[in-house]
């Protein structure tokens, strides 16, 4: 009888787990599909080694190597950007819905080491708060070059840190063979990982030690493959970072600062993360106070640091990458919102991680989840309906600026006068002053026009 309601429960929650993925596909879908080229698509869209339009992948290679000398090191994410950029934004729309729910699995996945007894619940807060905190969402997880950047960054950090995750678990005795093809397939892997975005690249790292010394206090053996799986995520990451692009782009910036600058950016990036994450912050702050309330109980004899320690390891982890990930940026001049997606996806799995450690089985803790993912769905629904009708107003405006264009090329015009496209929340990649420079020359009027093949992108007055 037992095993039976077991395999109903079990049962319930796969279907429950299937409905939800099937309607975060469609809300993300439709979000997507009304997304459309912004600034730096124009721009990868052509070629870094003699401008050329982008129309083969054997162009990307060629094109990746001269961006890496001229522009950043960011190698491996944009080099799926120019080629979701080859693929169209039609087909980009199929595989980034889909990625964006491969995040959420991912995320779950390290928040709670196994997809066995899946809660649909911890997925709908998974999908929800990630849809309510990234302050930039259009930018990080609908804009090809910026999913490129910040959803597809994460996702492949995420899918390196598996087998780590599983170890907490499961510490499989692998042969000699078996080690040995293990710790190269590691270094790969991290140095792909590693090479993807300065901030999450260096919390990688640090969650690398983090699972080192989590093996350690647990006495679990540490493999060679997760010795060379951190050497190839350092490797990595020191080809983003001194890559002479990367070095180019930081002295045009203004370089890195001091200790002052430092400080000073610090403070004001503690603030940011209030304002950005205050939702998910509190979540994470009520389950810290429940399990230390729980703790403190007469009746709870845990309270040896082994103990504690092998309980909060995978929480501490990931919430080291996400104050790491926050924290590192203090040596950049600039931290823009689309860059706080990461940081935001490590604070949620520390956060869902944390809630495996507490009992909430009684009929208060019950009650108060209920009241929570109501409030958290209504909040889903209103900003939703908010962001689906900024992004089909901007996605108008583009087609219509789009009609303007091709007018202008059958009439033999030279210079085409468009207006700004502006976009009001953070789920259109556009931004509120427009996307336009009032200077023809200067980019992305440059990029725009190269792109459509007229001589000149000039900045009308009317506003949208």
């Amino acid at each position: 009888m037992h095993i039976n309601n077991y395999a109903s429960v079990k049962k319930s929650n796969v279907v429950s787990a299937v409905i939800l993925s099937v309607l975060v596909l469609i809300a993300v879908y439709v979000l997507n599909y009304y997304t459309p080229l912004y600034a730096d698509d124009y721009s990868y869209s052509f070629s870094y080694l003699n401008g050329e339009r982008i129309v083969s992948f054997s162009q990307l290679i060629d094109s990746q190597i001269a961006h890496y000398q001229k522009v950043n090191g960011r190698s491996v994410v944009h080099f799926l950007a120019q080629l979701f950029l080859l693929i169209g934004r039609e087909k980009f729309n199929y595989i980034n819905t889909f990625g964006f729910l491969v995040l959420v699995y991912l995320a779950y996945f390290h928040a709670c080491g196994t997809f066995k007894s899946i809660s649909s619940f911890k997925l709908l807060t998974i999908s929800v708060l990630l849809f309510l905190s990234t302050p930039a969402f259009g930018q990080s997880f609908l804009w090809i070059t910026g999913a490129a950047n910040y959803l597809y960054g994460i996702l492949i950090i995420l899918l390196f840190l598996i087998p780590y995750r599983i170890q907490v678990a499961h510490n499989r005795k692998l042969s000699l063979i078996g080690e040995i093809v293990t710790s190269l397939a590691a270094f790969v892997f991290g140095v792909i990982a590693g090479w993807t975005n300065e901030n999450t690249s260096i919390a990688m790292l640090m969650m690398l030690g983090g699972y080192l010394f989590f093996y350690h206090i647990k006495q679990t053996k540490i493999h060679a493959w997760n010795i060379t799986g951190l050497i190839g995520g350092g490797v990595g990451f020191c080809l983003m970072l001194f890559s002479p692009g990367t070095s180019h782009r930081l002295k045009a910036s203004g370089g890195a600062g001091g200790i002052l600058a430092w400080a000073k950016r610090a403070v004001f990036y503690t603030c940011d993360m209030i304002t950005y994450t205050y939702l998910v912050m509190l979540l994470f702050s009520i389950f810290v106070a429940i399990y230390i309330y729980k703790k403190r109980l007469p009746t709870n004899k845990c309270h040896d640091f082994k103990t504690i320690a092998e309980e909060c390891g995978v929480t501490a982890i990931y919430f080291l990458g996400f104050l790491v990930s926050v924290y590192s940026m203090v040596a950049s001049p600039q931290f823009p919102k689309r860059a706080w997606s990461g940081p935001v996806i490590l604070l949620i799995v520390s956060t869902v991680s944390l809630t495996n450690m507490v009992d909430i089985s009684g009929l208060k803790y019950r009650i108060g989840k209920r009241i929570t993912l109501c409030a958290l769905v209504l909040l889903f629904l209103a900003t939703y309906a908010n962001a689906y009708f900024d992004l089909k107003n901007v996605n108008g405006y583009y087609y219509a600026r789009i009609s303007r264009i091709e007018t202008a090329i059958s009439s033999e015009q030279s210079e085409v006068e468009i207006p700004n496209i502006r976009g009001w929340t953070g789920y259109s990649c556009y931004e509120a002053y427009g996307d336009l420079n009032l200077d023809s020359s200067e980019w992305p009027n440059t990029a725009i026009a190269k792109y459509y093949g007229v001589k000149e992108i000039v900045l009308k007055d009317d506003v949208n």
